[in-house]
């Protein structure tokens, strides 16, 4: 992520903490994966994805898949291989570290043991 904010920050001359947030956004989106479907992304998020393809560090794929008999188009965002070279590689979010932001907030309340 500290690649990519630093990145931001040379190409759209952004302030470092907006850097660091979109940097952020970015990573959360993809979640460790190479590429991402365009059907997963919130619509300020595409937006943001929009402004990075425009600054050359986003790409989009176009690819023609077949669902229930119809021909769909299906649009991958993938960060460029010029600039994923540059960053480290994305790991995956550790198993436990998902279930604890699973859990509701009762989960982590204190309780009396009955005596």
């Amino acid at each position: 992520m500290a690649g990519l904010a630093s990145l931001l920050r040379e190409r759209m001359r952004m302030l470092r903490e907006d850097a660091v947030a979109v940097a952020h956004v970015v990573e959360e989106a993809f979640q460790g994966r190479s590429e991402l479907d365009d059907e997963l992304l919130h619509k300020d998020v595409r937006q943001v994805f929009y402004d990075l393809q425009a600054e050359k560090i986003l790409d989009v794929r176009r690819e023609e898949i077949r669902v229930d008999g119809v021909d769909r188009r299906q649009y991958l965002w993938r960060i460029r291989d010029d600039i994923a070279a540059d960053l480290p590689a994305p790991t995956a979010p550790d198993p436990t570290e998902r279930l604890y932001h699973r859990l509701d907030d009762e989960a982590w309340e204190r309780r009396r043991v009955p005596q």
